[in-house]
């Protein structure tokens, strides 16, 4: 009878838990209910469409969540001041966005962003580099940046084709951006046939002065270049698929952190007439360098602000003959006067031009104490006339401040120019 006793008060016990159980269950299941009611309520009432739009930019540093299985994960962090761009989505009842082509799984949530009304077009100039036949292998923690700006750390190892190498970092191509790692992120380098495309054994550069209208001025010097035939080489270089480097893509290809395609440098001495030229180059979306006499102009006022034409030094005021004696060539100044006045000229034409770094010898006249003096003053490139330093064209190693130019006349023929060009002479 005891047992019999004690077993009914097991299952009486055994009954109740089940009951406790089932109570507990529903009770989590209806208050589980309740919460996701109250967060798509919340989310309603948030107004999806104030934060949804095809671009975002990250309000402050942010988890990066990678969904995996039906959950949200942590896979990183996206910092402060970076642009996004999200996924189309019909789904306005949910507080995690689908970030587009980062990674098909990444997404962030609704209120670490704000609409980016004022997006700006990806510069995708970096595609025309020829990669290195190279690849950097990252560590598991990988950090992009921008500039010196972070734009994501993500918990991943990357393996990407190198673009430029540099002593602290290397360049890769991510989201469709040319972004870099730092070396400490990285693990190891490999090669990799990234590309069947070779890098070019020379850069030419071309040296204009003085681009007018006839109709409009007479200009009777041989440095003179009716618009007619600007417009004529111009027309040659784009139709021809040449690259025209700016002076960091130069000196980069010199210093071998970065491949090239065919390629021509367009530099335009003194600063007269350079808003024609500017309006053709535009026309033509050819880049070129126009080296500036800085006493001479306002730099502010004088020129065309344009994408296309970045203004370098010919000095402050230097270019002016004969002011060095007899033997010192036209006698710029840059070979005689005191290292004082040389580099108070210099840093003064730096400052004006928003701290210039590249060069130009005034009348093609420098030595050996001139560079010097160009090295103390903050530059780092310069450029004379034709074989200078035994050269013909900008190479890789090639001495910085001996680089070489062709300079164009009136008189030049188009077959000595496409000569000058292709790189034949």
């Amino acid at each position: 009878m005891k047992k019999r006793r004690k077993l009914k008060k097991g299952v009486k016990l055994f009954i109740v838990i089940l009951i406790i159980l089932a109570i507990i269950t529903c009770t989590l299941i209806i208050v589980t209910k309740i919460n996701n009611k109250e967060i798509e309520s919340n989310i309603t009432e948030i107004n999806y469409s104030n934060y949804y739009n095809q671009y975002i930019v990250v309000k402050e540093d942010s988890i990066l969540y990678e969904l995996n299985n039906n959950e949200y994960q942590e896979k990183g962090i996206v910092y402060s001041g970076t642009v996004l761009e999200l996924e189309e989505t019909e789904n306005t009842n949910t507080e995690y966005f689908k970030i587009k082509d980062l990674n098909s799984n990444y997404y962030i949530k609704y209120n670490s962003v704000e609409k980016c009304n004022n997006y700006e077009e990806k510069e995708n100039r970096y595609k025309k580099y020829i990669p290195f036949n190279e690849n950097i292998i990252t560590k598991s923690q990988t950090t992009f940046y921008a500039e010196d700006n972070k734009l994501y750390t993500i918990n991943e190892s990357f393996n990407l084709p190198i673009i430029i190498k540099e002593e602290d970092r290397y360049y890769v191509e991510y989201n469709d951006m040319l972004l870099s790692i730092l070396s400490s992120d990285v693990e190891e380098v490999v090669d990799n046939h990234n590309t069947d495309l070779e890098n070019t054994d020379g850069v030419p550069v071309l040296n204009y002065h003085f681009v007018y209208k006839p109709e409009e001025e007479t200009c009777n010097q041989e440095i003179c270049h009716p618009e007619s035939q600007f417009r004529e080489h111009m027309s040659y270089i784009k139709d021809n698929n040449y690259f025209t480097p700016t002076m960091s893509e130069l000196e980069m290809y010199i210093d071998g952190k970065l491949q090239l395609p065919k390629s021509v440098v367009i530099t335009i001495d003194d600063g007269r007439n350079i808003n024609l030229a500017t309006q053709i180059l535009e026309e033509y979306e050819l880049n070129a360098t126009a080296f500036i006499v800085t006493s001479r102009y306002n730099i502010e006022d004088d020129f065309i602000k344009s994408e296309y034409v970045e203004l370098q030094s010919h000095s402050h005021n230097l270019h002016n003959a004969g002011t060095c004696p007899p033997g010192h060539g036209q006698g710029g100044g840059l070979t005689c006067l005191s290292d004082n006045e040389i580099l108070e000229d210099l840093k003064q034409s730096r400052e004006l031009l928003s701290n210039s770094f590249a060069f130009c010898y005034p009348f093609y006249e420098y030595n050996s104490h001139s560079i010097e003096l160009l090295e103390e003053a903050g530059f780092r490139l310069a450029f004379a006339g034709e074989y200078a330093g035994g050269k013909t064209k900008a190479e890789v190693g090639i001495n910085k401040f001996r680089i070489p130019r062709w300079v164009i006349v009136t008189y030049t023929t188009m077959d000595l120019f496409k000569d000058y060009v292709d790189g034949k002479l």
